[in-house]
């Protein structure tokens, strides 16, 4: 077992609609998102770090860190960006990127889990 499967999982979405980088809306991943996102890791660390080990950086890929599970293989992997989503499928919370950090999404139901 790798040591960094002591950390809950966070699930990253990336956006498949480049307009969302310029206009991140948290309703696209309530309303839709399996035609709004698309999985493509999962990454064994907090949450404060996922953002930082889903970017390319120092000449590393960053499907090539230990803490990092790619799971979109057959396609060319970006850097995590404004409007994609972080998501913790233990607590069901989900995080936006946005242009300067990170906005929880409400559950659809209108309150945070």
């Amino acid at each position: 077992m790798s040591k960094y499967t002591a950390f809950h999982p966070y699930a990253v979405y990336h956006a498949t609609n480049p307009l969302d980088m310029l206009r991140p809306d948290p309703r696209a991943w309530q309303t839709d998102r399996d035609r709004n996102y698309r999985h493509v890791a999962n990454v064994y660390a907090e949450r404060s770090h996922v953002f930082a080990l889903t970017n390319h950086s120092e000449g590393l890929d960053w499907t090539e860190r230990p803490e990092v599970f790619w799971v979109a293989p057959g396609t060319s992997p970006r850097s995590t960006s404004v409007g994609d989503v972080m998501y913790s499928p233990s607590t069901g919370r989900a995080w936006l990127v946005t242009c300067d950090n990170l906005q929880e999404i409400p559950t659809s139901k209108g309150g945070k889990d």
